[in-house]
């Protein structure tokens, strides 16, 4: 199975080890077309990203274009945190402007100021037993949809993964605004029970390494393993079959 891009990975601006430049390298080693480049937001706990940062990135990424010409598409972003049962994420408004792709998560280990202001959302998810979860499932699902009203969001990364949703009802919505839902290589099992609701919901779907490390950047064998049980045709699959496109969010 040949993937053509990745569309979820990180660096050391956040929690990953490598620099942009190691990133892409080696995308364009493994043969990828496209790759995006998605670090944690800004109200991760210790590793997250700043204005500083993004922009830095912006420079990096050019550079690296500037040596290597149109060897490799590179798509700017970052992996906002959902916050709340409220639909707020914690990307400001001028980089979700600058960003060519906006995923969107949940995500326990987020500031100390942050993680108490939203605790019951926050520490019932990250770290409850799976019946205080289940007790806030719709509120969880809702947070979802008033998020996906509120931003031009593009992919759904690891959805259902610690924060336990109605997945058919969010792919169904998904499927509406023409956002994507995730098969994350770290995760994608968790879709596993929905799989059917998912295929039905007519949902665009994408893939993600979640790659930490520049040595696993295009790694994808557990998702490609998920795609041939299910037998999900390469056409519905973006970075498979097709390549995806992101919202213009400078003119949203």
């Amino acid at each position: 199975m040949k993937f053509i891009g990745d569309y979820h990975t990180h660096t050391v601006a956040s929690d990953g080890t490598g620099k942009v430049r190691d990133n892409l390298a080696r995308a364009m080693k493994k043969g990828l077309e496209e790759v995006a480049i998605t670090d944690h937001s800004f109200t991760c706990f210790i590793c997250h990203m700043t204005r500083k940062k993004f922009y830095k990135q912006e420079r990096e990424i050019k550079d690296f274009l500037l040596k290597h010409g149109d060897s490799i598409k590179v798509i700017h972003g970052v992996e906002g945190n959902l916050l709340g049962f409220d639909g707020y994420l914690d990307v400001p408004e001028d980089i979700i402007k600058e960003c060519g792709v906006l995923h969107m998560g949940f995500h326990r280990y987020l500031k100390i100021p942050v993680a108490m202001k939203y605790a019951k959302y926050v520490f019932t998810n990250g770290f409850g037993p799976k019946k205080a979860k289940e007790k806030i499932k719709e509120l969880n699902t809702q947070s979802y949809l008033k998020a996906m009203d509120r931003y031009p969001i593009d992919v759904l990364v690891h959805l259902g993964h610690r924060c336990p949703v109605d997945v058919a009802v969010i792919c169904k919505k998904a499927a509406e605004k023409g956002m994507y839902v995730e098969f994350n290589e770290k995760h994608v099992d968790v879709l596993e029970k929905n799989i059917e609701a998912i295929l039905e919901s007519g949902v665009k779907l994408i893939v993600g390494s979640d790659a930490h490390s520049p040595k696993n950047i295009g790694k994808l064998d557990r998702v490609a393993e998920f795609i041939e049980k299910y037998n999900i045709p390469a056409d519905r699959i973006y970075g498979l079959g097709v390549k995806p496109t992101f919202k213009d969010k400078k003119n949203d």
